[in-house]
């Protein structure tokens, strides 16, 4: 089973690309100051490493 993630905000437009997660090699954490996105970078980091 391959997971797809697709970018669309715009309910009316239907025409957006679909991406596989192979295909994104970027990632943007947006928020205010003290919002947590070091804190769930480090999260998503450590949940998806392997363990030593």
């Amino acid at each position: 089973m391959k997971n797809y993630i697709s970018l669309n905000f715009n309910s009316n437009n239907n025409n957006m690309k679909v991406y596989q997660d192979n295909e994104i090699i970027n990632l943007s954490l947006l928020g205010s100051a003290g919002s947590g996105k070091t804190t769930f970078a480090e999260c998503i980091y450590l949940f998806n490493s392997p363990l030593q």
